[in-house]
């Protein structure tokens, strides 16, 4: 082996070089629970030194963050290939495109992209160079924005975890809390680059860091903590096979076992805000500081431990994880899908907070109902009025309930958290709830849900899954204005004076002004003028777009009797001007407020 070079680095000198990547180690695989755990890990520790007083200066005297090594060899053209690291460099790359569109300043801004994507003599490209990323890369760093339709697998997995990081930055974060946090994340945080001459020794360091003795994961670190005090051979061998039992059930799941003891010993044993962020890191460090407190002291109660609390919550937890998934909805648990829909991973630690081992199914049942029914509208509450839904900002409000809620019954909770409501924003969206840049997926979802409920409640079968279909049976947000201000003008009948051009760009983006429509169609429709041409086309589509032609109501039976019944202001303009884009608002806002309603808790607390 050649000389090998260990250089620590921060992300400024580290991903300001050019790198290429091997054909055979392209693919990006980054889910959303390991892009969760970066964003979180690196906000707790910016956020330990942060002050909305503070200036860039400041920002030198913050703690450092250590990300991990990567493994580099240099051929002698001094070309850049990664052995080990793509994963976390492609990561950053798109956690700097995320803050280079949130920045005010424009010098900032242009320092951060220069790290992202130089100009050699004229030759423009990534300075994470793969080629087949290349058209994705360029659309989000110009615009945020990207149709991974039909793309490879490492393609959209990026395009999924840029929309997660602008959901759970971007959404969020003030101006000065963003140009910190940018600084601190490129002169801060930091790597070791380990470099080599060759390929071959690259690897033989890569493997010999991963293969050499024995590396435990958490999960496993705790086990082996918990058997070591059954002293019993027996008894320590019977409770290491109910372990592995309940933790092969959850080899489905993308690091589930971490997931599951994370929630659990969060909801049921944290105490404070510090156990609560431990736990979410050191779990294993933590159990083992807490024992006696957790009431683990004799052999007996590590067994009981293991025996009956890890496998109550395992099993509790993989059917949540099993409700989450479109595909495998469930009945009463609908809400658990629809907040994972929105990375609200912080409903798992509250929902199993609830619980105990030995209750009867109906009363979990019950009880998860509530509390999931009570995020569900929570989190809609803070969407709609423009607040973040992150971990960093939820954190504190979900773990305050924790404590409240674990000693209480169904009606008890369902009670106390309608109380909770009472305190909150009463309606759902703000009267100007809006499509913008970053909340595109969130407004898509919310669509789903609104058009989905009209139908139901309208006695139609309900098509929730189709609207979130990927492939050519996809849907997409449709603007009932299109984007030529002139042309909408003179199409739909409306003055300069009732509606200016800047006017015009806010309004056409109002929750009120979209509908989803089938992909194939909204390319062929969306620059069509509504009155002449687009209305008659909406007709024959779900009953959120129908509902804006008279002749819907009158060939719906079920739809015209959920009108008269809910009072609720439809109505089919023949032109689509200012007046009818309020009016659909309203509607939207109003038809919002009956889908998170509180009254939701005490119907979920029945039966």
């Amino acid at each position: 082996m050649k000389e090998i070079h260990g250089h620590e680095q921060t992300i400024k000198q580290l991903i300001g070089k050019k790198y290429a990547v091997d054909s055979y180690q392209r693919e990006y695989k980054w889910e959303s629970t390991q892009l969760n755990d970066l964003i979180n890990d690196l906000s707790v520790s910016f956020n330990d030194d942060y002050s909305e007083k503070h200036e860039p200066s400041d920002v030198a005297r913050y703690g450092q963050y250590f990300l991990g090594p990567i493994i580099v060899s240099i051929d002698d053209q001094q070309q850049r290939n990664i052995v080990d690291g793509q994963q976390r460099l492609t990561t950053l790359t798109l956690m700097l495109i995320c803050l280079s569109h949130m920045l005010d300043d424009n010098k900032q801004r242009e320092a951060l992209r220069s790290l992202i994507y130089s100009d050699d003599f004229g030759a423009q490209s990534f300075n994470l160079d793969v080629p087949e990323r290349a058209e994705c890369l360029q659309a989000l760093f110009n615009n945020g924005e990207f149709d991974a339709d039909g793309q490879p697998d490492s393609v959209r997995n990026m395009v999924a975890r840029y929309k997660q990081l602008q959901e759970n930055l971007s959404e969020s974060a003030s101006p000065k809390w963003a140009s910190l946090f940018a600084y601190w994340l490129i002169g801060k945080v930091y790597l070791v680059e380990i470099t080599t001459g060759t390929t071959s020794d690259a690897y033989q360091i890569f493997e010999t860091m991963n293969d050499r003795g024995l590396r435990l994961t958490p999960a496993e670190m705790l086990k082996g903590f918990l058997l070591m005090e059954i002293r019993d051979g027996v008894a320590r061998k019977r409770a290491n096979a109910k372990w592995k039992k309940q933790i092969d059930s959850l080899s489905g799941l993308k690091n589930g076992d971490v997931d599951l003891i994370k929630s659990w010993l969060r909801g049921r044993h944290a105490e404070t805000m510090s156990d609560f962020e431990r736990i979410g890191s050191q779990f294993h460090r933590w159990v083992r500081d807490n024992s006696a407190k957790m009431e683990l002291k004799a052999p007996a109660d590590f067994e009981r431990f293991i025996g009956r609390d890890f496998i109550f919550y395992a099993k509790q937890f993989l059917k949540l994880r099993q409700a989450a998934d479109l595909h495998d909805m469930q009945s009463g648990l609908e809400c658990v899908h629809y907040l994972a829909q929105h990375s609200f991973t912080l409903q798992y630690p509250l929902l199993l907070s609830v619980l105990v081992p030995e209750l009867p199914d109906k009363e979990i049942r019950r009880r998860l109902r509530v509390v999931a029914a009570y995020l569900d509208i929570l989190v809609h509450r803070h969407i709609g009025h423009w607040t973040s839904v992150a971990e960093r900002s939820m954190r504190n409000s979900v773990f305050d309930l924790i404590p409240e809620l674990r000693a209480k019954n169904a009606d008890e909770i369902a009670d106390f958290l309608a109380k909770k409501l009472e305190h909150e924003k009463s309606d759902t969206f703000a009267p100007d709830f809006a499509l913008h840049g970053n909340n595109r997926p969130r407004i898509h979802r919310i669509l789903a849900r609104i058009t989905d409920y009209l139908e139901t409640e309208s006695h139609m079968p309900s098509r929730y899954a189709d609207y979130f279909a990927s492939g050519k049976k996809a849907f997409q947000i449709e603007h009932v204005w299109h984007d030529n201000y002139a042309e909408v003008c003179a199409e739909e009948s409306i003055s300069a004076e009732d509606v200016g051009e800047q006017e015009f760009d806010t309004m056409r983006n109002y929750i009120g002004g979209l509908i989803l429509l089938p992909s194939k169609d909204n390319a062929s429709y969306g620059a069509l003028p509504y009155g002449a041409t687009k209305r008659d086309y909406y007709q024959t589509q779900n009953a959120l777009a129908a509902s804006l032609h008279d002749n819907f109501g009158k060939s719906k039976a079920g739809f015209r009797q959920f009108v008269e019944q809910s009072g609720l202001p439809f109505h089919s303009p023949t032109k689509f001007q200012k007046a009818d884009i309020e009016k659909r608002q309203t509607l939207y806002r109003q038809l919002a407020d009956r889908i998170w309603s509180p009254d939701r808790l005490h119907e979920a607390a029945k039966s």
